[in-house]
């Protein structure tokens, strides 16, 4: 299971974090996750705030999907 510490993302099975989340002030955050046995079955969602995003992957995970990413949106 993902696990979410201090800005971090962790990968099941990894001992490193994913990725930093960059600096700078957000203006929300994106979360992609994707089926693995067919990989054109993904989603996508998008919120202010990351909490929502991290109870959401919980559920895709619940149901077979896995983590793709996780990021910062920026206002343009």
């Amino acid at each position: 299971m993902t696990q979410f510490s201090g800005g971090e993302i962790w990968m099941p099975g990894s001992d490193k974090p994913w990725g930093a989340l960059g600096k700078g002030t957000a203006i929300g955050y994106r979360l992609i996750v994707t089926n693995p046995d067919d990989r054109r079955y993904g989603a996508e969602a998008k919120a202010a705030d990351m909490k929502p995003l991290l109870s959401l992957l919980q559920q895709f995970e619940g149901i077979g999907y896995e983590f793709v990413r996780l990021e910062r949106t920026y206002g343009g």
